[in-house]
């Protein structure tokens, strides 16, 4: 009989090839390793169903039809649905097909929704309120910041929201003839928002407005990551919360970089990551690389950031002192919608990055809208959501029984875990925060994928001439048989630039 691949090795695999260039699932990938061989099958159509995006009524029909509505004998799209994690939705698409979709899949963790709806209808938001238990993450297109207020009043678990509004103001709600219109209040859940990033096309600068924006941003309690992006609002410190609130925030993306929010983000002790996004000038009075904080890991500017005056010389002067300002930072991105876009000073900056052992990374606009994902990890740069669902609600990954079976629980690793036992894995884990080139996706397929001979003469991970060999070269003095073995495979994870689990690499 042909040598099976171990099945840590197929998962490992499709992993690392489960996103394509856009940074969207690869469905053409995981259908063709689905027909493979059976022992793939499972495995390739848990990922197929993982990601499900739905852009038409049709297709929200079809879905309704074979997979929520599929017979109970149908064992395979009782997997699906059990393996099904994020749900993306056009505008469209019914909201009812929304509610049935988390409904019927009780491990939706993140929706993603783009809507045209001035405001939800009142029963769909009833709906949502009984079956999102399971929802954790929103992202969230509107024209209005009503939808958002109901959004986040029907789903009181939510820890990390991302929301593009076209209007940002005082949100409220008209009545049944449309004359009279009822101030909506935050709900009192944000206090559990971890992460909250909000772009508005239009921000009005009435006082209604300031303070609903400002109630907005004060609520969360104890947030990681904020976002204030909007080309209509000013860059004041006064849209801040309390510093109190911000001890604990690691990554902070802003519009403007001003003096007042440079001297007030210096006091702020975790802060690891700076996204300056739609900065066109540098207003600041010192030297930008004097007003960056301390502890950053991760800085990314505009490639097209000028200065308000001509100062580009003393600026290049001074940046010999980025390594003193701050010694943790490790990568640098630069976005921008083409190569002819990229500032002079901004070019020799990066060209003193990587004179100093700085990552430079290079984004398009589109890019960093898809690599900011609402799962952070321990290290920043972050590892993309596409390998953190896979530690989310079962099914595990060789749990062959039916997924429905099992209780329902809460996610247990809502982070990657980036513990390490030995030295090689340790490097794995360095090389995948820092060897990415700017062309490179998070999880690339390998440029030499690890090959298994279908002769059952040859040696492979799972045969037992291969295991035989290994115990030969023990014998002379190299290695056990098992750690050769154990050996082998992480040579074959580093290529993969895949985190092995402790409760993977332990067997």
């Amino acid at each position: 009989m042909a040598p099976t691949i171990p099945i840590d090795i197929v998962n490992a695999i499709l992993e690392a090839a489960y996103l394509n260039k856009d940074h969207r699932p690869n469905y053409e990938f995981l259908a063709r390793c689905s027909l493979m061989c059976r022992a793939w099958n499972m495995h390739a159509q848990r990922l197929y169903f993982r990601w499900v995006t739905v852009r038409t009524p049709a297709c929200a029909t079809s879905i309704t039809a074979s997979m929520l509505e599929a017979p109970p004998e149908n064992s395979r799209m009782r997997r699906a649905r059990a393996g099904s994690r994020v749900l993306e939705v056009s505008p469209g698409v019914q909201a009812s097909f929304v509610v049935d979709f988390v409904q019927r899949c009780a491990h939706v963790y993140e929706l993603r929704v783009e809507t045209q709806l001035a405001n939800v209808p009142s029963d769909i938001l009833s709906n949502l309120r009984g079956v999102g238990s399971s929802l954790r993450n929103l992202r969230l297109a509107a024209p209005s910041s009503v939808v958002l207020v109901q959004m986040l009043d029907a789903l009181p678990l939510l820890t990390r929201v991302d929301v593009r509004l076209a209007r940002f103001d005082a949100p409220a709600l008209a009545d049944a003839d449309g004359l009279d219109e009822s101030p909506l209040e935050w709900p009192v859940s944000i206090i559990n928002l971890r992460e909250l990033r909000l772009a508005a096309d239009v921000v009005p600068v009435d006082t209604a407005t300031r303070t609903s924006y400002t109630a907005l941003f004060a609520l969360p309690e104890r947030p990681e990551a904020l976002a204030f992006w909007s080309p209509d609002l000013p860059a004041v410190p006064v849209f801040l919360p309390p510093l109190e609130q911000l001890a604990g925030l690691r990554s902070l993306a802003l519009d403007a970089w001003t003096d007042g929010l440079s001297s007030l983000l210096l006091e702020l002790p975790m802060l690891a990551e700076l996204i300056l996004q739609r900065t066109t000038s540098l207003r600041t009075s010192k030297f930008f690389v004097d007003t960056l904080p301390p502890r950053l890991v991760h800085l990314c500017i505009p490639a097209g950031a000028t200065f308000i005056t001509e100062r580009r010389l003393a600026e290049v002067s001074a940046l010999a002192r980025l390594k003193t300002t701050c010694p943790l930072l490790q990568v640098v991105t630069l976005h921008a919608t083409t190569e002819a876009s990229f500032a002079q000073w901004v070019q020799t900056f990066a060209l003193y990055c990587r004179a100093t052992g700085i990552e430079v990374r290079r984004r398009t606009t589109r890019g960093m809208i898809a690599e900011i994902d609402l799962i952070p990890v321990q290290t920043i740069p972050r590892v993309r959501e596409c390998t953190n669902y896979s530690y989310m609600a079962p099914p595990a990954l060789n749990n062959t029984s039916d997924p429905e079976s099992e209780p329902q629980r809460e996610p247990e690793h809502q982070v990657m875990p980036m513990v390490t036992d030995s030295d090689e894995e340790l490097a794995v884990v360095h090389a995948l925060q820092s060897s990415l080139g700017p062309a490179e996706q998070p999880f690339p397929t390998p440029a030499v994928t690890p090959t298994y001979s279908l002769d059952p003469a040859a040696p492979t991970l799972g045969s037992s001439t291969g295991a035989a060999t290994m115990a030969s070269d023990a014998s002379s003095g190299a290695h056990s048989a098992t750690g050769t073995l154990r050996a082998r495979w992480r040579r074959v994870m580093r290529g993969l630039r895949v985190i092995i689990p402790r409760s993977v690499r332990a067997r």
